[in-house]
């Protein structure tokens, strides 16, 4: 194992891409409206992003980008990072829920 493997950085907590995007359209004074239209998609799919409901797609990216200014890479970097997080947080959730099926106090007490 390199040592940018074991020094890599893992938040133990994931912010999805949506949250974002609604901190810049409040820094920048731009409505949810303004931003649809200039993406050319529906107002419901950008409530649907802001509010976590939605995933942000490479084409949504890309409008985003020329929307806003914010590459289009980075939107889809930090949906996959968001992604990525929830999967290993349901796969440690079921690991934990395996675990707990066995008993280990009779070996703490002895």
């Amino acid at each position: 194992m390199s040592s940018t493997e074991t020094n890599a950085y893992q938040p133990d907590y994931a912010i999805h891409p949506g949250e974002i995007l609604e901190e810049i359209l409040e820094a920048r004074g731009i409505k949810k409206t303004v931003l649809a239209d200039r993406c050319g998609i529906a107002l419901k799919t950008v409530s649907q992003i802001i509010n976590g409901k939605a995933s942000i797609s490479p084409g949504i990216a890309i409008r985003l980008e020329r929307a806003v200014g914010i590459s289009a890479s980075l939107w889809s970097n930090l949906n996959s990072d968001y992604e990525l997080f929830v999967a290993r947080e349901a796969c440690l959730y079921k690991q934990k829920q395996w675990v707990k099926k066995f008993s280990v106090q009779q070996y703490l007490t002895e």
